[in-house]
């Protein structure tokens, strides 16, 4: 019931925003000096033991100036994608206003699997979408182009294979994948693919590998 009320309670959410904002923008400028490694990779138990993790967990009872402390700890311990020596492995430095957006979206929880529950989410997400599908050359005002915005590559991977495969096979729905599907992708392809394959119950030896030239194209001849 206490945490319903302080769910509840606006003035809240401006003192968790201002514990965190002291750190993070220390976390900003130390990376903008370059001080600390890029990457600094510990044990996980090393690290729940520095965080002191296991006793929040267990006990709870952080306030927003605990908060700001503990944040500092966390800090001094993750990746630092703005470090200027960071080279962009798998993730883009967030922009300020992104992060924002993140903010915006874990106050509202407003989750867009259904209409009901984000309207005006889901008609960004559309209008976006058309968009992206205008930037490629598909005409959007005849249908063409149509998707939804996923996590990351794997999961896009995942999203694309299983749009492929309902228009392969529409009965795999009702009466489970058939055993004469297959995958032509690029030996280089990016393991998500076997993995999105396995997920998708069509196995990872229905990926059939294409050998690829010096820039990584699939060679006509292979395919």
């Amino acid at each position: 019931m206490e945490a319903a009320e302080s769910a509840a309670d606006p003035a809240e959410l401006g003192r968790w925003v201002q514990a965190a904002l002291a750190p993070l923008e220390d976390y900003l400028q130390r990376c903008a000096r370059r001080e600390g490694p890029v990457i600094a990779l510990k044990p996980g138990r090393e690290l729940l033991s520095e965080l002191d993790a296991e006793r929040w967990i267990r006990e709870g009872g952080m306030d927003p100036a605990a908060f700001g402390d503990w944040l500092g700890l966390y800090l001094d311990r993750i990746t630092r994608l703005h470090h200027p020596a960071c080279m962009g492995h798998q993730v883009s430095v967030p922009l300020p206003p992104a992060a924002v957006a993140d903010l915006v979206a874990g106050v509202t929880n407003n989750g867009c699997a259904i209409r009901e529950m984000a309207p005006p989410g889901i008609a960004l997400e559309r209008a976006l979408l058309r968009w992206m599908s205008r930037k490629i050359g598909w005409n959007v005002a005849a249908g063409e182009g149509g998707g939804a915005l996923v996590s990351g590559g794997s999961l896009a991977n995942l999203t694309a294979l299983l749009a492929a495969r309902a228009d392969a096979a529409p009965e795999v729905w009702e009466h489970g994948a058939p055993q004469d599907l297959a995958v032509l992708a690029p030996a280089s392809s990016h393991y998500s693919v076997s993995r999105a394959l396995g997920v998708l119950g069509l196995g990872a030896a229905a990926l059939v590998p294409v050998e690829t030239d010096a820039q990584l194209r699939m060679r006509v001849a292979d395919l």
